[in-house]
């Protein structure tokens, strides 16, 4: 490669191109940026097994700057590649292609906790089926690949022992920051917690404070966490929207104040109740038939300023014998979820 990547070097009869030319100055950028990239790897053993090399490496990088580094130099490293292609020199660096590629996912989960897969759709159509096929043919994508809580998978990683237990832990803060993070947006009061849970979680283990295995057991413990949460409106007696909305109320709830307790003489929102109903549950369950069967919660409300006012103002009659704290806060993550949530065509 060192006689490739002198000025004028070939390799196959075919590959004469004169000196100067846009090849002869492809090929000396391909040069540059390969020779920079890897030196970043220099120290990373290679075995020839993909998955294997791909975790040294990361490894090697260990730190959040020397990963974002790598991967200015590994992006200018594919550029280049795909634009000398198709011109046959650029198989002396394919085996490092593979390699870098390998290492991109890996690195996306282990540095960024990246729930979504690679794009590779800014480089060239050629160097996307190279390291597709790749993915595929050496197993990596199946690795890689992120699972929700519904499937048994995600489940199975928390038996994984011995060498797959450092990617297996990697993958589950990926997964577990994807569900929290999703139920989170929806609701923060529910789901707020576990969300932050994860982030931290993920800050120990990035800076090596925690082992892969101490990991999967709080993961486990917070996935087993949210699921509880995901089924808890069922005990309620409301419906999960108005549970929900009873999340949010409590939030406001004074810590000094004391509601007391009233029998229910009905059913809140759909819900089952069988047991005595709080006056934050009776205002949840309220707040819930509002935005479901007002008439100013009529079709396209959520685009009409005057009807979430007016909504709002409702809300408001409802809430005041509770004596919430920060209307004003309270008001904004009501309407905040209303929007998300009870929004008519």
């Amino acid at each position: 490669r060192d006689d490739l990547c002198s000025p004028g070097g070939v390799t196959g009869q075919d590959a004469v191109v004169e000196p100067g030319s846009p090849a002869e100055r492809a090929l000396i950028f391909l040069c540059s940026a390969h020779r920079e990239v890897m030196a970043l790897l220099e120290d990373a053993p290679r075995s020839g097994e993909p998955k294997a090399d791909a975790q040294a490496a990361v490894f090697e990088l260990q730190a959040e700057d020397c990963w974002f580094e790598f991967l200015g130099k590994a992006n200018a490293f594919l550029v280049a590649y795909g634009a000398l292609s198709p011109d046959p020199r650029v198989f002396e660096f394919k085996a490092d292609l593979k390699y870098i590629g390998s290492i991109i996912p890996y690195g996306k989960q282990h540095f960024e906790a990246c729930a979504e897969e690679v794009d590779w759709r800014k480089y060239s159509e050629k160097i996307r089926e190279i390291l597709n096929q790749h993915l595929k043919v050496t197993g990596l994508s199946t690795i890689i690949k992120l699972r929700s809580m519904s499937e048994p998978a995600f489940w199975a990683d928390f038996k994984v022992e011995g060498e797959d237990l450092q990617t297996a832990a990697v993958r589950k803060l990926v997964e577990m920051k994807k569900e929290t993070t999703e139920r989170a947006a929806k609701n923060p009061a529910r789901y707020g917690k576990f969300s932050e849970r994860i982030q931290k979680l993920i800050e120990s283990f990035q800076q090596g404070l925690i082992e892969a295995s101490e990991v999967m057991g709080q993961a486990k413990e917070t996935a087993e966490a949210v699921q509880e949460e995901d089924s808890a409106y069922e005990k309620s007696g409301l419906n999960e929207l108005a549970y929900d909305v009873l999340k949010i109320l409590e939030r406001f709830k004074a810590e000094d104040a004391v509601l007391t307790v009233a029998e229910p003489t009905a059913t809140y929102g759909g819900g089952k109740t069988t047991s005595a109903v709080s006056p934050l549950h009776g205002a949840a369950a309220e707040i819930d038939e509002l935005y479901r069967t007002h008439e100013e919660a009529s079709s396209y409300w959520q685009d009409k300023a005057q009807s979430r006012k007016k909504l709002l103002r409702l809300v408001r009659r409802i809430v005041h014998p509770l004596a919430l704290s920060d209307w004003k806060a309270l008001a904004s993550s009501i309407d905040h979820f209303a929007v998300g949530h009870y929004a008519k065509p």
